[in-house]
């Protein structure tokens, strides 16, 4: 018997679950598995960036007209 019109392929790739809220799909498959690497490869860039911006350091928390003496 043929599968039903209505299942479309991403439909039979994706798959719904209980993940973490930045995660609203889990993919099955090679392709699937190499998409979700990537996600997390941009999560872990993002956040590293966002770290680098609000460091510690006074000097990096006054915007850069700020910085400059008259």
């Amino acid at each position: 018997m043929a599968p039903s019109p209505s299942i479309s392929a991403a439909n039979l790739r994706t798959s719904k679950k209980r993940v973490p809220h930045y995660q609203h799909r889990v993919f099955i498959g090679k392709q699937g598995a190499q998409r979700m690497k990537y996600e997390q490869d941009l999560i872990v860039k993002l956040n590293s960036r966002s770290r680098k911006k609000t460091a510690t350091s006074p000097r990096l928390l006054v915007p850069p007209k700020m910085l400059r003496e008259p």
